[in-house]
């Protein structure tokens, strides 16, 4: 049995957490560690919304290993010099946000960050297993992943849920499908290497939605790694309220517009090049909480 990580990119879902973590250790097959990377801005994230006092309080499986990490996702306190703020933030935005826009969002204590795209990346690189799962803490899974990995899962394949079910987080009951057989990132299974090889995912859009999951899914292609929908990987992902994290630039418009001219046909983030991958995986900001995990008997 190869060794299995489950990542877990966060920001401000504490209300979903403890479901979550009891989907992944109802079945036979349980993960060997699980990573909990946290992206938050303190004066957004309000205490019953952090994550360290559900981890704290849950009763982990026997073996299980668990690591948290944090962030503050503020500008000034991912880059405490303004020069390395705007060096660093342009090269990822690069048209679609201003150096004023940068310097402003510094001063006034904003972030850039969204979508989770590097807090992603960090996490797989500081992960252990042979086998990388990286879903979110909304994710509840209905099937023992880890068997299907273990069957369907080889050199250059990623397996991702073939269906994902919105549904109502206080009581389970099924909303409605949310996508199907489309590459999103909601569970996400392949082997570590191969996520390594190909640079993990392209933060060029990390405060934009979704099109990091495309930009991801065609670096994969371009890599030569197959796409596979096991039937039976279905998610349940539960409702939730957009979060409010005081985002300064909304610039989805722009990110299209340049994604569609500059990244589409010229792929210039597939082989760890140029901006898609300019610091990915960086420790920019992150650091470790010590543990110490209640045990269920």
């Amino acid at each position: 049995m190869k060794k299995v990580s489950v990542v877990l990119p966060a920001y401000m879902k504490a209300p979903y957490l403890t479901a979550t973590l009891d989907s992944w250790f109802q079945f036979k097959n349980i993960p060997d560690e699980i990573i909990i990377g946290e992206d938050y801005t303190p004066e957004n994230v309000k205490p019953e919304d952090r994550l360290l006092p559900v981890i704290e309080k849950y009763r982990w499986p026997q073996g299980v290993a668990v690591r948290y990490f944090q962030r503050d996702t503020t500008l000034r306190a991912m880059y405490p010099q303004l020069e390395d703020a705007i060096r660093c933030s342009a090269k990822k935005y690069g048209v679609v946000v201003t150096e004023e826009q940068i310097a402003d969002t510094w001063h006034n204590g904003g972030t850039l960050i969204g979508n989770g795209a590097s807090n992603k990346n960090f996490i797989a690189r500081v992960a252990t297993g042979d086998i990388l799962i990286s879903t979110d803490p909304e994710n509840i899974q209905t099937v023992d992943v880890i068997d299907i990995a273990q069957r369907r899962l080889s050199a250059k394949v990623a397996l991702y849920a073939s269906k994902v079910y919105q549904v109502a987080p206080a009581t389970g009951e099924v909303e409605k499908v949310w996508c199907e057989r489309t590459p999103y990132w909601y569970t996400v299974v392949m082997r570590r290497q191969d996520y390594l090889a190909v640079g993990g995912i392209p933060e060029i859009f990390d405060s934009q939605w979704g099109w990091e999951d495309e930009a991801f899914a065609l670096s994969l292609r371009k890599n030569g790694i197959t796409i596979d929908y096991p039937p039976r990987l279905v998610v349940h992902h539960q409702n939730h309220h957009k979060a409010t994290g005081r985002v300064f630039v909304n610039h989805n418009k722009e990110a299209k517009i340049y994604y569609e001219n500059n990244v589409r046909d010229n792929a210039i983030w597939v082989n760890n090049e140029s901006r898609g991958h300019y610091d990915w995986g960086s420790e920019a900001g992150w650091k470790e909480i010590d543990l110490t995990p209640k045990r269920s008997s």
